[in-house]
């Protein structure tokens, strides 16, 4: 594979083939939850014992093999630190377990050369905040995970570039991976597009803090100055979605507890969610599980240069949907066995950004990897289909039925 021009400090649109238009290729994994295996832990899916999900692996290498990135996003919870199933910080694992698990998952993306950005997510910390009792604890804990990552990634780690650079935010409540990543034309004469990454381990499933909106407003106005008052086209990666998305959800016509969630005064259920079609366009297995409301749509709105949003936290769903002209991209779990969730959304989100603003999104399964990439290592999917079949009338339903509203889809966009 060619390794990518840009560096761990500078991102740089490329031209792969003299006559290509240039672009940048962001391939996002979420929610890999890398987990310590213990025997007869997954009843259908069993990798060795003590070790990461080395199916899980494969597929990042045949991901990163296929499309080629310049940068790799770990979009939050990429270790499984819950108490129950994954590493605990805790005196028999300590720093030895913590960075044995962090330098397992970060192989593929290593041995490629491909620059990569670590977003916390609510699994990220887990135990390892209660093991913290002293003073300051949340803000140590995170620190220290941090200067795990930075000690496994080596060079390739763009946060460490953005601590250096100053383009990274953290102060006592905040977290350590609020970061922002500029795309630099193909000639290096302006900045392109820009990323920004928000911290989502502050408060779990608080949302993201006005502080963190107040950091966003500064750097946005300053790269606005830059480029002659103008807006620069971006994006944003976190790991839990807002609570906005409800907006294009039908509510549910009558109330069943305790398995509901309000938003607005309305009700929805949680089995099976009933998303409105006619403005989502992907597939929704399970309701959307969000922070609270704090007011970053608007701001986004307010500040005119974020074009899409990259969720993960909710393993089972996989949509775009356009929320007042910013495009909302939930993605799937990439985890083959660390955590829930379907065969049907298991896999990667390829984003290509041109140096126009605009951006595609395609979405690789771990089926259509196998056939991209022979002899990739990716096995055993037949056992996973087997244990995932009660989610694929579901799946199949939802694709049906958006078919059905095709033509009221297009009858919309004409008007």
């Amino acid at each position: 594979m060619p390794q990518p021009s840009n560096s761990a400090s500078h991102q740089q649109f490329t031209r792969d083939t003299p006559e290509a238009k240039p672009e940048f290729r962001v391939l996002a994994f979420t929610d890999t939850h890398y987990m310590n295996f213990r025997a007869g832990h997954h009843p259908k899916y069993n990798p060795p014992a003590g070790t990461c999900d080395p199916y899980m692996l494969a597929f990042m290498r045949a991901s990163i093999a296929h499309t080629k990135p310049h940068l790799v996003v770990f979009n939050g919870d990429v270790l499984s630190n819950d108490g129950r199933h994954g590493i605990v910080w805790s005196e028999a694992v300590g720093e030895n377990g913590y960075s044995h698990g962090i330098e397992e998952v970060l192989e593929p993306v290593k041995e490629a050369g491909v620059p990569f950005v670590i977003v916390f997510g609510n699994h990220d910390m887990g135990d390892m905040l209660q093991s913290l009792k002293e003073p300051g604890a949340p803000l140590e804990s995170r620190t220290k995970l941090m200067e795990l990552y930075l000690q496994a990634g080596g060079p390739h780690i763009v946060n460490r570039a953005a601590m250096a650079d100053g383009r990274q935010h953290t102060d006592a409540s905040g977290g350590v991976t609020n970061l922002y990543c500029p795309i630099w034309s193909a000639d290096g004469s302006k900045i392109c597009n820009n990323l920004y990454f928000f911290d989502n381990d502050i408060n779990q499933y608080e949302g993201i803090e006005t502080h963190q909106l107040d950091w966003y407003r500064t750097v946005s106005d300053q790269l606005k100055a830059q480029n002659g008052g103008a807006p620069v086209p971006s994006f944003v990666f976190q790991h839990v979605p807002f609570p906005e998305i409800f907006e294009y959800l039908r509510p549910a016509r009558k109330k069943r507890e305790p398995k509901t969630r309000e938003f607005l005064g309305k009700d929805f259920w949680w089995k099976p969610p009933f998303p409105n079609f006619l403005h989502i366009h992907g597939v929704m297995m399970e309701i959307p599980c969000p922070g609270r409301t704090t007011g970053q749509l608007q701001a986004h709105l307010e500040q005119g240069d974020v074009r899409g949003i990259a969720f993960g936290h909710d393993h089972v769903n996989q949509f775009t949907v356009n929320a007042k002209g910013i495009k909302v991209e939930q993605m799937g779990s990439a985890a083959l066995a660390g955590g829930y969730g379907t065969y049907c959304t298991r896999g990667a989100n390829l984003f290509t950004f041109a140096e126009d603003g605009s951006y595609k999104r395609r979405s690789y399964s771990y089926l259509q990897m196998k056939r991209r990439v022979p002899h990739s290592g990716i096995t055993r999917l037949w056992r996973l289909f087997f244990y995932d079949l009660k989610r694929v009338p579901l799946f199949v339903w939802q694709n049906l039925w958006q078919a059905l509203l095709t033509p009221a889809r297009l009858l919309r966009k004409w008007k």
